[in-house]
């Protein structure tokens, strides 16, 4: 999820939604100046406890997710309850089915995310043939965005097994998916590399005692921030991987 743009357009939705939903509620106080202020901290805490910057005139952007931030690492589920009992804090009603409702209507979220490298298909055939990995895909989204993820980047016969944040009892950091995995797979924990992008995956290479964990700088984490929580080593992107392991086994 490079840039996590599909993050960045949910992050945008939802604020737009909040902010109709306040505004209706308070349709009597709209000319009350003190009142839009207080509408525009509601969305700034909104904001700020999922781990989003929004745009400013010196950005110039459509705002930033900070480093490993709720609504990139955590599930859809998790994100969700959060937004909904702070929504409820702020006087939405319903909260919990607003929510959900707002979030189901941005259908495919990731349909226009590009991968994560150039040549992602490439880089996964060449990990199988060269070193004989089989390859995984564990992630907390839901498994309707992760399939149309695998779908958009045409990676279908490259992987071998994947695990949703909606198929596990307990998402990342937990061990549970990276455990679920190895099972399907039939191998050990200490017999996997993790690749990740946030504390959630190397929480949970950690917690499943994983044989190797790489950090990778095309998400939201920050290099020290990984290496703090677990990771072996931090590269660019996935596309370092095979130099990296050269170097290793050449050692």
């Amino acid at each position: 999820r490079v840039k996590r743009t599909s993050n960045i357009r949910w992050v945008q939705h939802m604020t737009q939604k909040l902010q109709e939903e306040l505004l209706q509620n308070n349709a009597k106080d709209i000319d009350n100046g003190h009142y839009m202020e207080d509408i525009f901290a509601r969305i700034e805490k909104f904001h700020s406890t999922i781990g989003f910057r929004a745009s400013t005139e010196e950005t110039n952007s459509s705002g930033i997710l900070l480093p490993s931030a709720l609504v990139a690492a955590a599930t859809w589920k998790q994100i969700l309850e959060v937004c909904s009992n702070l929504f409820s804090a702020m006087g939405v009603t319903s909260a919990t089915d607003k929510v959900w409702q707002w979030h189901n209507s941005v259908r495919n979220l990731h349909e226009h995310d590009p991968p994560l490298i150039d040549d992602l298909q490439g880089l996964m055939v060449a990990l199988k043939q060269n070193y004989g990995f089989h390859i995984a895909i564990c992630t907390s989204d839901d498994r309707s965005s992760t399939d149309s993820s695998i779908k958009n980047w045409n990676l279908s016969d490259a992987i071998d097994y994947s695990i949703c944040g909606n198929e596990v009892s307990n998402g990342k950091p937990s061990a549970e998916p990276l455990l679920t995995l190895c099972n399907q797979a039939g191998v050990e924990p200490s017999e996997c590399i993790v690749v990740g992008d946030t504390t959630s995956d190397t929480g949970m290479a950690k917690n499943a005692g994983a044989g190797l964990m790489i950090g990778v700088l095309s998400g939201s984490g920050m290099k020290d921030q990984l290496l703090a929580t677990g990771a072996t080593v931090v590269l660019k992107d996935v596309g370092k991987i095979p130099e990296f392991l050269e170097l290793t086994k050449s050692k």
